[in-house]
């Protein structure tokens, strides 16, 4: 019995994706599904695989985002399997707003070992008592959300219109895919 209800409800399923797909609908109903995914992430950001560099146990993936720049994500292979990543594929990116660092340029320049370091303004600072949320409106489009100490904040001098950095590994970059 619950076999042939699986059955049914999956042909229906079938005919109404048909449906959709005859309407022209399916497009919008890719950007609805990726509008409710819903993570603790602060930060998600779309973009398409550009290259993907194939180690003995992890990859090093890099994905283009709408503005031009490149994200990089080191995931294992076994991940780079599972979700079928390969250059031209859609994947969401999630990055903790922990583990976003914000950096400005000096005179004397900086050099990071992160492996992302994208440039942006800050776009809102929003005071808290021990940390501030530093909303950076990246060139070309979308946002990154970066939690840092106050004092971090007050030493940087950010303020709305800054010119600065989002930096952040690329291991702690999270890479998702929708079916």
């Amino acid at each position: 019995q619950l076999i042939a209800t699986f059955n049914r409800l999956q042909a229906e399923h079938q005919r109404f994706m048909q449906h959709l797909a005859s309407q022209g609908l399916t497009g919008d109903l890719d950007l609805m599904q990726r509008l409710m995914l819903k993570t603790s992430a602060r930060n998600r950001l779309v973009g398409e695989i550009s290259e993907i560099h194939t180690g003995a146990v992890n990859d090093d993936v890099r994905l283009s985002l709408p503005g031009g720049q490149i994200v990089r994500a080191t995931i294992t292979r076994e991940s780079t399997q599972e979700l079928g990543l390969k250059p031209g594929r859609e994947v969401i990116a999630l990055i903790k707003a922990s583990a976003v660092m914000v950096a400005r340029q000096e005179a004397g320049g900086l050099r990071l070992s992160a492996d992302n370091q994208i440039p942006g303004r800050v776009a809102q600072r929003r005071a808290g008592a021990v940390n501030d949320e530093i909303v950076i409106d990246l060139d070309g489009g979308g946002t990154l959300v970066a939690i840092i100490t106050r004092d971090s904040a007050e030493r940087l001098a950010l303020a709305e219109g800054g010119e600065v950095y989002a930096v952040f590994a690329a291991s702690s970059v999270i890479l998702g895919v929708m079916d």
